[in-house]
């Protein structure tokens, strides 16, 4: 199997798990997935031991999950990643520049590592608390503490998930301003890249604001994620796939030309 193949499959296999983890997500917050009980939030934002009893006794049955979605996100990510580093090579040598491309792969790759981390402390947070809650006789006061305490966790890393958007989204308008620059991919692939940047960009803002003001910003926040995790990056991931092949078969054909034309002209 050629590279150009493999870069293809890495393509294709990171957008389903981008397209996966956010459909996973998405179902698991409308019920459509595992067990969901109703809770009051506003209740919850109130620190009634009723209704944080009820959130993490039901963020207990959505554990599992909620794992399967952090590390289908994660693998995307990554791939997303190695997709990215293949193709600053090709801008490297179209553009005749090294720190523009360079800079597009370190974004990506920032993109990838921080909110991994961030996903990887917190699966391990919501283990522990599934331990406690576990507990026969958990107390109110223990819900309490907990939710607090995670809270705290959350707030501390919001700027690290949230990156995701920010880095990638740079990532992929220098990936569009180069791919104009050079004409080496397709004009169209490069318009659904600014797209995303833009998209991208406004979930990272909305996503930190929703923390503090939770409500129709919290509900633009979801819509934009979905536009961009479901549709938008499984899309341009994919055509990008096809392009690598596609620059591959240029490639060749740019070559073969070359040894007839060196042919002809030692004749």
């Amino acid at each position: 199997m050629s590279r150009y193949s493999i870069r293809r499959l890495v393509a294709i296999a990171s957008s389903v798990c981008v397209w996966v983890a956010a459909l996973l997500s998405v179902l698991s917050s409308f019920g459509a997935i595992g067990h969901r009980a109703d809770v009051d939030y506003l209740k919850v934002q109130e620190l009634d031991p009723t209704a944080l009893r009820a959130m993490w006794l039901n963020r207990r049955d959505q554990l599992q999950i909620e794992i399967w979605t952090n590390l289908f996100y994660c693998i995307g990510l990554f791939g997303m990643a190695y997709c990215l580093l293949c193709l600053k090579r090709v801008f490297k040598r179209m553009s005749g520049q090294s720190d523009l491309p360079a800079f597009m792969t370190g974004c990506f790759f920032v993109g990838a590592v921080l909110p991994t981390l961030q996903l990887l402390q917190m699966m391990g947070t919501l283990m522990a608390a599934n331990w406690l809650t576990s507990t026969p006789n958990f107390p109110d006061v223990g819900f309490q503490a907990l939710h607090v305490g995670y809270m705290l966790r959350v707030g501390a890393g919001l700027f690290f998930v949230s990156s995701q958007f920010l880095f990638v989204s740079i990532g992929i308008a220098i990936s569009s301003h180069l791919s104009f620059k050079t004409g080496e991919l397709s004009a169209h692939h490069a318009r659904l890249g600014v797209v995303i940047a833009v998209v991208g960009l406004l979930a990272f803002v909305f996503e930190v604001a929703a923390f503090a003001f939770y409500g129709p910003l919290g509900i633009v926040f979801g819509i934009l994620a979905i536009l961009w995790g479901i549709i938008l990056v499984p899309a341009w991931l994919i055509w990008l796939g096809v392009l690598l092949v596609g620059l591959k078969e240029d490639q060749q054909s740019a070559s073969r030309n070359r040894m007839d034309e060196s042919l002809t002209n030692n004749l």
